[in-house]
């Protein structure tokens, strides 16, 4: 048993070189909290060098403040269901995505240390959003309506 702090990298890398990554601790159920450690981005930087990947992950981390070492505890190669909270700190990593994906050039942002909370469940506010986007295309459905009646 380690006695540590979790935290969660998402990372976008491009053929080998990991290009924007966002990194928080959970600290209660919709709450993270968003914070550099260079030692496990240096880490990360070296393993998806040395593997050569290409795409999207989440690296889980282990921090021992005792003995100050961390652990690669899991990899998901895939967006989290969490990256709603990385895109609320200023980190959209599926724009960068799309980016890399179309040979255009991103920028890593200086990631400032801060937290960001979510008072309902992660599904409400997609929920919301989703709710919020049709019903915007629906309106200008109508709208497109009723000007060609008008015309």
């Amino acid at each position: 048993y380690i006695n540590g702090t979790e935290y969660q990298l998402l990372f976008l890398a491009n053929r080998g070189e990991m290009v924007s990554y966002s990194m928080c601790e959970q600290i209660s159920n919709g709450s993270r909290v968003f914070k550099n450690n260079e030692l496990v981005i240096k880490d990360a930087k070296t393993l998806i060098k040395e593997n050569k990947y290409h795409g999207v992950g989440q690296i889980d981390v282990l921090y021992d403040k005792k003995d100050k070492k961390h652990f690669f505890i899991e990899i998901n190669l895939r967006f989290p269901a969490s990256s709603y909270y990385h895109y609320l700190a200023g980190h959209n990593h599926l724009a960068n995505l799309i980016k890399v994906s179309t040979n255009q050039q991103i920028e890593q942002k200086q990631q400032v240390d801060r937290e960001v909370t979510i008072k309902k469940p992660l599904w409400v506010y997609i929920a919301f959003k989703l709710e919020k986007l049709l019903r915007n295309k629906k309106n200008k459905e109508r709208q497109k309506i009723s000007e060609s009646q008008h015309h």
